[in-house]
């Protein structure tokens, strides 16, 4: 779980393999975790959230592509049985459409909206999305797993609501917000999609140090560390 690690050494893996494989633009897909645990606050919250956060560095790089699995699975990062099957389809089907548009050229919509930039309204925060020319849509009702913060750092969950096909996120505890977090947890509701389906990329606005900055889980003296 060396999440910050993780946002130096993806990339450094993809260019090694391109490298090696003697091809500049090989393309290159990465599944982001899938959900994990029960709803709400579990153990590894920040550190799943982190990982997931790192593994779309690979995206700085071209030919690229990161799937989003965090709205599927049975709270199990490797679902069992029926669960796993359906799983399994949806991923490879992501995949597929990822492939043709990076690695073929293909004009196939591969991925949902993505955070683009942010601005103060008040003390409100408007966020714009990339969202490939497509409309932001909500599913299942309420905006939800939006977090806010201000300088304290200190986040609390946040009212959002769709503006068009932007999102104005406050809360009445932060009277000067500056910064946003959508989909921060283990297991979180992936309710913002594109008009395909295709769920937001969880992310942050702030670049303030990951929690998992020179730590991990794996004991010092662990054989496998």
């Amino acid at each position: 779980w060396r999440a910050e690690q993780y946002r130096t050494m993806l990339p450094a893996l993809i260019r090694s393999w391109r490298e090696g494989f003697e091809r500049r633009s090989l393309p290159f897909l990465v599944v982001q975790l899938a959900n994990w645990e029960a709803d709400g606050k579990t153990f590894g919250d920040d550190m799943i959230a982190e990982l997931r956060d790192s593994q779309m560095t690979a995206l700085d790089l071209a030919n690229t592509a990161v799937v989003v699995t965090a709205d599927l699975g049975e709270g199990d990062i490797h679902p069992k049985g029926k669960g796993d099957i359906c799983f399994r389809r949806v991923v490879a089907k992501r995949l597929a459409d990822a492939a043709a548009s990076v690695a073929y050229g293909e004009d196939v919509v591969h991925e949902g909206p993505r955070f683009e930039s942010l601005s103060r309204e008040g003390s409100s925060l408007r966020l714009r999305f990339d969202a490939g020319g497509q409309r932001l849509q909500v599913q299942g009702g309420d905006l939800t797993d939006f977090l806010i913060a201000g300088e304290d750092r200190e986040f609390t969950t946040a009212e959002a609501k769709l503006d068009g096909n932007e999102i104005l996120v406050s809360s009445p505890k932060v009277s000067e917000p500056v910064a946003v977090r959508y989909a921060w947890s283990a297991n979180p509701n992936l309710v913002l999609t594109n008009e395909a389906g295709l769920p937001a990329y969880p992310f942050r606005t702030d670049h303030w140090p990951l929690t998992t900055k020179g730590q991990s889980i794996v004991k010092d003296n662990d054989p496998a560390n």
